[in-house]
């Protein structure tokens, strides 16, 4: 048998970076004598392997050989090659293994296998030689590892960016750009405003060795700004990089990876597929039960689990556990749009039908968790589900409405809510734009829910202009598909926007208007917010004993009926009574009760807890303790703080100001009251007006301004009697109090 020549291949270029990675490889040498370096197709595993093979040279005295599985149909042709190298023929496959064994036995040798992926009977071979010959060591390049025993998976990914600053040297991507660009155009120069272009294009092209080889070989004859549109447009799979010296599957980025998806089964393949429909990452968990859910649907008989990790084994999916110990599932972008280019229409429909599907099926099912857990989905999933939402919107616009009316509260209790007033904007428009024929009821339900839940996102952050719009816009929907309780819920809307602009008669009349409707549907809930809201009605004219009725008797039927939304709101307005009655004690009782209440999370009602947050303050405030209250203020902006465009921004501003001046800090509350009065989003309620005119009055006093104070009083009187708003007893106090120290200041 004769000493084989197989020398390593030669390159014309030099090996850039990977200096970590040759460090750990001769680390594994060390202890491994079986090393399969790992990756995705174009990440530089032979490049890689080839330049660690030779820096290891003069460790093994009888040589290094190198073979290339790639031309090799399967592993006995591969095998066959490896023994006819060694002058070793007519003999039978099965018993090269022993041939070669013996003549490996006593060399110290480094044998390299590249391109093994598609050989997948490989180990057995690999292993049986290693085992009869002690002084041998075996490195492989692969998609895949060959799960073998003995064998050490070295996984390279690829290059990194966050290194990059000013400094390019740092960034071993730029320098294979830099490097594989001057090669082709000597004239190339990597300055400071290149640096930025080619950091844009590399990032890109995810950091991709090949992909930059590919691409900077256009530096030719484009420029970079070329080159970084080009690749912005997403056209690097349909480029053709002919000019390449490569074997055929790395001509290009498409070649490459086509070479990993016809190694897949069918089911790997449809899988993969399937998956690349969304843009986001997605939770391995979600994924397979995602998966499993398609497969059911489908009538696939597989395992998501067996599935999901043969791609991810192969590198066509990437994983990495998040911040929070979720496992993140990912494609690089060039592989995602390489699976989008492998699906038909036919299928791209069937993929948002059925994941439309799943999303309807996920969110009802978790309509039976508590809140937080719900809102804890959503958040983790916004992306997706907002992606099937889009998707479905040009042409199934009732299934985007739907899903729309199933998550609106998730928006309103979180920092997407502007999202889902866009939403809300593009099904109404979607909806006039249906012939009136198809509007069915189910469609016509779905739009009246999502316009509510628009009305009241945009009532908790002071757009009432846009509130009442919705409001209007639901009661247009409801009344053409005869919806009453959706009628009902708009007119309950629109006369709570009324009572706070200070149209108490106009809310009467809206009041009265849902009534009738809800004595006619007989639904007990909508009947309780009714009488609720009639209570409050009641208590804004001053009829405190039949409000504090209502309000009890609504307490009653929510706790009943376990309606938790009902209940909160119920007794912080009962709580708001009690305060405006000056009784104090029982205000704060009902308050602090509210507060502990485990079961109101300030996820699903952050608006509800920002009020008692509020009235708690006040309450304070009103007992002269003004230590408590700052704290509890504190508490408040504490929680809300990132949440300053999606609560009631001007209550907080309002507050604050009633403790400025109760400090004797004129100069910060004068400060403060110009702000919201000058501010576009100034409030226009009732209650806002006589609080801010209020306190006015009180910094007049401080401050020795005497007509302005009795301006600001005789202001706030005259707002109570133009809009019917009933004096309160604890304004009743706090006017009596400025009357009497303007008389005798006078």
């Amino acid at each position: 048998m004769k000493q084989a020549a197989h020398h390593l291949p030669r390159y014309l270029d030099d090996f850039i970076g990977r200096t970590r990675d040759l460090q750990k490889l001769g680390e594994a040498l060390q202890k491994y004598r079986l090393i399969s370096v790992v990756g995705f197709g174009g990440v530089g595993k032979t490049r890689l392997a080839v330049e660690f093979s030779r820096q290891q040279a003069l460790n093994f005295q009888d040589g290094i050989c190198f073979f290339d599985a790639y031309t090799s149909r399967n592993t006995n042709e591969f095998i066959s090659m490896i023994a006819k190298s060694f002058d070793i023929t007519d003999v039978k496959i099965e018993r090269i293994s022993e041939f070669l064994a013996e003549y490996f036995q006593h060399k110290h040798t480094l044998l390299m296998f590249d391109n093994l992926e598609h050989l997948s009977d490989i180990g057995v071979f690999i292993r049986n030689l290693l085992a009869g010959c002690p002084s041998l060591h075996i490195l492989v390049t692969s998609r895949e590892r060959l799960k073998v025993r003995g064998e050490c998976v070295f996984k390279i990914h690829p290059f990194n960016f966050e290194a990059f600053e000013s400094d390019f040297s740092c960034n071993e991507a730029m320098q294979l750009f830099d490097s594989r660009a001057r090669m082709v155009n000597p004239d190339f120069t990597l300055t400071p405003e290149h640096q930025g272009w080619v950091f844009q294009i590399c990032q890109l092209l995810e950091g991709i060795p090949l992909s930059i080889e590919l691409v900077a070989s256009q530096v030719y004859s484009h420029s970079l700004q070329h080159i970084l549109k080009f690749l912005q447009d997403n056209l690097l799979l349909s480029a053709d990089h002919v000019s390449i010296d490569l074997d055929d599957r790395q001509r290009s980025m498409k070649s490459v990876i086509d070479w990993s998806y016809q190694l897949l089964d069918a089911q790997q393949q449809k899988v993969f597929r399937s998956l690349s429909f969304f843009d986001a990452k997605f939770d391995l968990d979600e994924t397979l039960h995602m998966l499993s859910f398609l497969f059911e649907q489908q009538h696939i008989q597989a395992d998501p689990r067996t599935l999901l990790t043969s791609l991810m084994e192969k590198n066509l999916l990437y994983h990495k556990v998040g911040g929070d110990g979720r496992v993140l599932i990912f494609y690089l972008d060039v592989v995602k749009v390489y699976a989008r280019t492998l699906m038909t229409a036919a299928e791209k429909e069937e993929l948002l039908d059925l994941y439309t599907r799943y999303y309807f099926q996920r969110i009802q099912t978790n309509r039976e968790a508590p809140f937080d857990v719900q809102s804890e989905y959503f958040i983790l999933h916004a992306s997706n589900i907002h992606q099937t939402i889009r998707a479905n919107l040009p042409e199934r616009p009732w299934l985007s409405a739907q899903l729309v009316s199933y998550i609106w509260k998730y928006w309103q209790a979180s920092r997407y809510f502007y999202l889902g007033l866009t939403y809300t904007d593009a099904l109404h428009a979607a909806y006039q734009r249906v012939d009136p024929h198809h509007r069915n009821n189910e469609f016509g339900l779905s739009i009246v829910n999502t316009l509510i839940g628009a009305a009241w996102i945009s009532n908790d952050n002071f757009d009432f202009e846009g509130s009442r719009r919705y409001f209007t816009q639901a009661l247009e929907v409801a009344q053409q598909h005869q919806n009453l309780l959706g009628m009902a819920a708009a007119y309950q809307g629109l006369a709570h926007l009324c009572m706070f602009w200070g149209d108490l008669q106009q809310a009467d009349r809206f009041t009265h208007m849902a009534q009738q409707i809800i004595e006619q549907t007989g639904n007990p809930d909508q009947k309780c917010w009714i009488q609720s809201h009639q209570g409050r009605l009641l208590f804004t004219k001053g009829q405190y004993s039949e409000a504090e009725t209502y309000f009890l008797e609504s307490l009653q039927v929510f706790q009943e009926r376990s309606n938790t939304w009902g209940m909160a709101w119920t007794q912080l307005h009962l709580a708001e009574l009690y305060f405006e009655t000056q009784q104090f004690d029982r205000a704060e009782t009902l308050v602090q009760n509210q507060l502990n209440n485990t079961l109101l999370s300030f996820e699903e009602m952050n608006t509800v807890r920002l009020h008692l947050l509020l009235l708690a303050t006040k309450v304070h405030l009103a007992l002269g303790r003004t230590q408590q209250a700052r704290d509890t203020l504190q508490v408040c902006l504490g929680h809300f703080a990132d949440r300053t465009r999606a609560i009631k921004v001007n209550d907080l501003m309002g507050v604050q100001i009633l403790l400025l001046v109760q400090e004797g800090a004129t100069e910060a509350a004068t400060q403060l009251i110009h702000q919201v009065m000058q501010s576009k989003q100034t409030v226009a309620t009732i209650n806002s007006m006589l609080d801010i005119n209020c306190c006015a009055a009180l910094i007049g006093l401080q401050e020795g301004s005497f007509t302005e104070a009795r301006k600001m009083h005789q202001l706030c009187l005259d707002i109570h009697q133009q809009f019917g708003w009933a004096i309160s007893p604890r304004r009743a106090t706090l006017y009596q109090q400025l009357q009497h120290q303007l008389a005798v200041l006078a």
